[in-house]
Parts: structure tokens; C-alpha cells; sequence
């Protein structure tokens, strides 16, 4: 199974496609961007083995540091290795559909 997620940003206008599939004890991370800082990184991430996943010292966030620091992508890839991995409700999530940033004033 896979698991996909779209992180869309009209603040700077990008879209971003996040796939995860569990193959093993790794997340394989597939990503298409219409961003080209995102898309440099997204060369650099692969995978992710399941002990990062349960820590901020990963490599999502260590690439994300050559994103500007609001960048909602690295939250994206995080919340979709999560619940292919079994540690996120898929359900919830699926039945919720987002999660959102509002800007109020």
C-alpha cells in the first residue's frame, strides 16, 4: 500500500506530491514539486529507516534546513512516512483530509 499526500502552498505557489510506500523496515519517499528547492532536496531523501522516523534529528529535517523555515513540505513527507508506517491513523487522516495553517489577520 501507499500512501500520498499533497502539500499545497498558494502562499508561494507550489504544489507538492509526497508517495510513501513501507518496503521492509525503510519508507521509500517519491516526491514531484513544481519547486525547484524542494525538488533538490526530494534528490537527496530516498527513504527513511523507521528509527527516524520517531525523531527531529532526521534526514527530512536536516534537508528541510535548506528550505525556508516556513516550508509546510517536510511536515507533508513526515505526516505521510508516518501513516505508511503504521504510526498515524490512515483512517483519520483519510477521513479528515487536511490539516491546515490559517491565516487570521
Amino acid at each position: 500500500m501507499t500512501t500520498k499526500v499533497l502539500a499545497d502552498t498558494p502562499v508561494c505557489g507550489h504544489k507538492t506530491y509526497i508517495t510513501a510506500e513501507l518496503v521492509g523496515d525503510v519508507v521509500k519517499i517519491k516526491i514531484e514539486t513544481t519547486c525547484e528547492e524542494v525538488e533538490a532536496i526530494a534528490k537527496e531523501l530516498g527513504e527513511l529507516r523507521m528509527e527516524e522516523l520517531a525523531t527531529w534529528d532526521n534526514r527530512v529535517f536536516q534537508l528541510a534546513r535548506k528550505l525556508t523555515p516556513t516550508c509546510i513540505v517536510p511536515s507533508a513527507i513526515m505526516n505521510a512516512a508516518w501513516i505508511e508506517a503504521g504510526l498515524m491513523s490512515r483512517y483519520l487522516a483519510l477521513e479528515k483530509k487536511e490539516q491546515k495553517i490559517v491565516f487570521l489577520e
